[in-house]
């Protein structure tokens, strides 16, 4: 009878759940807000979507159907109106997690925590997992001059010889075939540790790595730990009761390991050569950190692990895309351009070819179609396009497009969508660096104004308080290694590797995301992956940050 009384429980539970609730109680439902109607009654369809990397595509599929306004799952939506975004992300600030409070909102009963919350090393959350709104602006302040543009300008002298070590390493492969994603990679790595453990203490991968292989297979221990890491961030976000299971049983679990051991062995380097007084007087994340978290190695690794991967996988992927854009025939014109603008903007050394970047400032100011480049690859390969999502705070809650959404409700905007809006002209999805420049006829003022809405649009580093705190270094390392690498007079003939792309696409301008109808196993289907065209090797990643969905990029020098 027992039994009996629990199956009839639990049959109730479930009709209560997933039909009497979603259908007569659920306030989203009941207002009928676009999207598919089987989404309103569970979270399980757009989860499965994102677990099986196709949610970013999808979601924005869902916007090309219903509109600016997509019921995702029972408790979110996902939004591309701009006044509403700005309002979440730059106005308002929304939270991360959101607190549940008592009938009189004087004390919080629980706190539910977000897409964000695992986000941590070594035990411990960091800054970027922060979910309380105040909390993170405290954890901030101390160090936003670590990642000011002032700062990472007094330290060019370091960015300069970092870049030098990445154009010296291509120069001496000329005519040979290097993976440029690990290269990037490697030059991300040793300026981002430069700014996070001491520029004496930086990682010299540049320099102890070698990027070229006659096989067309790199692999480094430390650099598929991270990748590993990245790869499981479904688990870790959306599903993080099942993420030591799903990394034991993937045995990614052990590869992670070493890049833990690879970070702490960076923190223990500095605290043993460093007294503290010395630490202290040291210009970067760990010595800002070291007396703020009470001398904890384990809070400060959760911080320094956080902002050197981040760091470093952002930026990588950036210039990967970047470069294999400029190096696609139909953007040859772009390549031959950009190389004339660094020539005739910076003076080159007549010893090692180097471009002698005297004044980083120019590379703002003096450089229009340099600029423009970089601005569309931010576009069409923004390194975080998944969504960001918000919790809607407690107070008013959220009026938008007629519906009224109530506190606690996640709405998000995924930077993919948003830089493929109408305001960007044409083509959504090809690498047109021209939209970022004067059209013909066209006046200051109009030109102004056509700008000033491109980046109200564009989302690479996020909006407002939460935006990234390393976005000075990155833009000034994307640009100074540009300027350097395609206006080197040695290195201007590069293209892809036809060993490891047979077919590569003599028109094509388009960009892919997501694996398509099937995903091939680059080693298991060795023919049939190098008979994949160049657009199709280089389709991103569809995950909340992007990548090259082989891990590879094979150019010949």
């Amino acid at each position: 009878m027992l039994i009996f009384t629990i199956i009839y429980f639990l049959i109730a539970l479930l009709i209560y759940c997933y039909v009497i609730y979603p259908i007569f109680i659920n306030d989203l439902n009941k207002q009928h807000i676009p999207g598919p109607y089987i989404y309103k009654f569970s979270k399980f369809f757009i989860y499965n979507k994102m677990r099986k990397e196709q949610g970013m595509l999808h979601v924005h599929n869902l916007h090309l159907k219903y509109g600016p306004i997509v019921q995702l799952s029972p408790n979110e939506l996902s939004i591309t109106d701009l006044p509403v975004v700005r309002k979440i992300y730059l106005n308002d600030n929304y939270p991360k997690e959101f607190s549940h409070l008592t009938s009189n909102s004087k004390k919080i009963v629980k706190i539910e925590k977000g897409f964000y919350s695992q986000f941590g090393n070594f035990c411990n959350r960091n800054l970027f997992s922060t979910g309380d709104t105040r909390e993170h602006i405290n954890k901030k302040k101390p160090l936003q001059k670590i990642y000011s543009k002032t700062f990472v300008l007094q330290h060019s002298k370091f960015l300069t010889e970092k870049i030098n070590n990445l154009v010296d390493n291509l120069v001496s492969s000329k005519n040979q075939n290097v993976d440029v994603y690990s290269l990037f990679g490697a030059l991300a790595m040793d300026v981002v540790t430069g700014f996070e453990f001491g520029f004496n203490n930086s990682s010299n991968f540049l320099n102890e790595l070698d990027f070229q292989n006659p096989n067309l297979t790199y692999k480094n221990d430390v650099f598929e730990s991270f990748r590993d890491s990245s790869s499981l961030w479904f688990w870790v976000c959306m599903t993080p009761q099942l993420y030591s299971f799903v990394s034991k049983w993937s045995g990614k679990d052990k590869s992670m390991e070493i890049g833990r051991k690879w970070i702490w062995g960076k923190i223990m380097q500095v605290v043993t050569n460093y007294t503290a007084e010395d630490l202290k007087k040291q210009d970067c994340t760990i010595s800002v950190l070291y007396d703020r978290y009470d001398r904890d190695l384990a809070k400060i690794g959760s911080e320094l692990a956080d902002h050197t991967l981040a760091g470093a996988d952002t930026t990588q992927t950036t210039l990967t895309y970047l470069m294999w854009q400029l190096a696609r025939p139909a953007n040859k014109e772009w390549k031959q351009k950009l190389f004339d603008e660094v020539q005739s903007v910076f003076a080159i050394d007549p010893i090692d070819n180097h471009v002698i970047i005297d004044d980083y400032n120019k590379l703002d100011l003096q450089m229009p179609i340099m600029n423009a480049i970089i601005k569309e690859n931010f576009r069409l390969h923004a390194a975080i396009p998944g969504s960001e999502r918000r919790f809607v705070p407690n107070g008013e809650g959220l009026k938008v497009g007629g519906y009224k959404i109530k506190p606690g409700i996640v709405v998000s905007t995924q930077p993919y969508s948003l830089h493929r809006q109408n305001v960007f002209g044409d083509d959504l999805d090809e690498f047109k660096p021209e939209r970022w420049l004067p059209f013909a006829k066209e006046t200051v003022t109009d030109y102004q104004n056509r700008i000033k809405e491109f980046e109200r649009h564009m989302m690479t580093f996020g909006q407002g308080n939460r935006m990234c705190l390393g976005m000075h270094l990155a833009v000034t390392e994307i640009k100074a290694c540009v300027a350097s690498v395609f206006g080197n007079k040695q290195l201007k003939n590069y293209e892809i590797c036809k060993e490891w792309c047979n077919q590569i696409d003599a028109e094509s301008k388009t960009t892919k995301m997501g694996y398509g109808n099937k995903l091939i196993d680059k080693f298991k289907d060795r023919q049939n992956y190098l008979a994949l065209s160049d657009t199709e090797k280089m389709r991103m990643a569809d995950s909340y940050t992007i990548r090259p969905l082989f891990d590879e990029c094979w150019m010949t020098i």
